[in-house]
């Protein structure tokens, strides 16, 4: 099996996961070069979401039954985990972790605040949009 990942390989596998993730409160979804773009890539962006009916997906669970099809978190936290499917590296993240941001150098959290990205945003089009008190 080559190292690099085709389209549908990654569909196959989201296909394989999303027969598993509902029941833990979740969908998901390909996104990244594998989706948008041609030819193989070098690994799977996987993005799980939230069904909106259930009050936080159960990644614990999760990540137990998905090694069961093979696909074992390395690492991570927050809204970025690292992981393999039969030694092809997978990219998953998720909007509702919280923890700040994955930094691969040290594994560590560096946290960010909402009003930090608004400010930097606000510079970068020439005025901040955020009231005084920030």
């Amino acid at each position: 099996m080559s190292e690099l990942w085709t389209q549908p390989e990654a569909i196959a596998l989201c296909a394989e996961i999303e027969a598993i993730c509902p029941k833990f409160g979740c969908h998901v979804a390909l996104t990244g070069g594998l989706l948008y773009k041609s030819g193989p890539r070098k690994d799977c962006d996987l993005l799980f979401y939230r069904i909106r009916q259930v009050d936080k997906i159960d990644f614990e669970g999760l990540w137990q039954a998905l090694t069961k099809i093979g696909l074992e978190q390395t690492s991570g936290f927050g809204w970025c985990f690292k992981g393999h499917y039969y030694g092809k590296p997978v990219d998953m993240f998720s909007p509702e972790e919280e923890g700040g941001e994955y930094n691969p150098d040290d594994n560590t959290r560096n946290l960010v605040r909402p009003t930090d990205v608004a400010q930097t945003i606000g510079n970068r089009i020439g005025q901040s949009h955020l009231p005084a008190e920030f």
